[in-house]
């Protein structure tokens, strides 16, 4: 087994269950998220998942 500082960690956030306040976005609740567990090792990857009938579509950039 690796180091602590060779683990990598995966993010999977069920949007519909945990949602974020009203208040902020989904860009910078990500952004959040990302942070808060860079401290366990790199993010590899990171998946947030809801029913089709709530998704939206946000540009990218």
């Amino acid at each position: 087994m690796g180091s602590e500082s060779e683990r990598n960690v995966a993010v999977f956030w069920d949007y519909e269950n945990c949602e974020i306040p009203s208040s902020s976005d989904g860009y910078s609740a990500a952004a959040g998220i990302r942070n808060l567990v860079e401290k366990f090792g790199p993010v590899k990857l990171f998946k947030a998942t809801s029913s089709p009938e709530n998704s939206q579509t946000y540009p990218k950039g």
